[in-house]
C-alpha cells in the first residue's frame, strides 16, 4: 500500500509560538506542503522533495537502528522504564556533518551538545525530543552565531486505523523544480 500521513508542525522561538507553522501531507506518492500561506504539491520521487525528506520509504517502514552505526556517536545511553536517553558525542556529530558538506550545500554547523530523549509505548516511538547547542555561520557576515534548540516530535494515533483527514488538496499548486 502507498504510505500516507499528515503532520502539523508548530514553531516556538524566544517565547513566541506559531501553531500550525507548517503542515505536511503524504498521499498517493505526492507530498503536499503548506507553510506561511503557500501551498505546494510535489511528487515524492522529485529531487527537491527527496532532498527535503531524505527517506527511503521502502526501508523506513521496517527500519531498525544498527548498533554498529550509532555506537561511534554515543557518549552515554540509558533506558529507564519507557524512556531512552542518548547523549551523542558532538565531535563525532561534527565529523559526520562535515562528510556531508559539499560546495553546493556547505555545512557550517558545529555542535557542542546533542541529546535525544525517546519515549516508547507498545514497541512504538511516541515522542522524540532533540536538544542541541552549537554554532552556525551567518550567511551574510560569515560570523559564528549561537544556535540553541529543542525539537519535539510526537506521534499520535499509532495503529488506530483512524482515517486520515486531508484538506482540499486541489488548492495546492505544483512545485517548480
Amino acid at each position: 500500500a502507498k504510505p500516507s500521513f499528515t503532520a502539523t508542525l508548530d514553531l516556538e522561538s524566544q517565547g513566541s509560538k506559531l501553531d500550525g507553522f507548517m503542515k505536511v501531507f503524504l498521499k498517493d506518492d505526492d507530498v503536499y506542503l503548506e507553510m506561511l500561506g503557500s501551498k505546494q504539491k510535489m511528487p515524492l520521487e522529485d529531487d527537491e522533495t527527496t532532498d527535503m525528506l531524505p527517506i527511503d520509504l521502502d526501508k523506513f517502514q521496517n527500519y531498525k537502528v544498527d548498533k554498529k552505526e550509532i555506537k561511534p556517536f554515543l557518549k552515554k545511553a540509558s533506558i529507564s522504564n519507557d524512556t531512552l536517553n542518548l547523549e551523542l558525542d558532538p565531535d563525532e556529530m561534527n565529523k559526520a556533518i562535515q562528510k556531508q558538506s559539499t560546495d553546493a550545500l556547505p555545512r557550517d554547523d558545529t555542535y557542542k551538545k546533542f541529546n535525544v530523549v525517546a519515549t516508547i509505548k507498545d514497541d512504538f516511538l511516541t515522542k522524540i525530543v532533540l536538544d542541541f547547542e552549537g554554532t552556525q555561520k551567518d550567511a551574510t557576515t560569515s560570523e559564528d552565531q549561537k544556535v540553541v534548540g529543542t525539537i519535539t516530535i510526537e506521534f499520535t494515533d499509532i495503529n488506530t486505523k483512524k482515517a486520515l483527514i486531508f484538506p482540499d488538496l486541489s488548492q495546492f499548486t505544483e512545485s517548480e523544480s
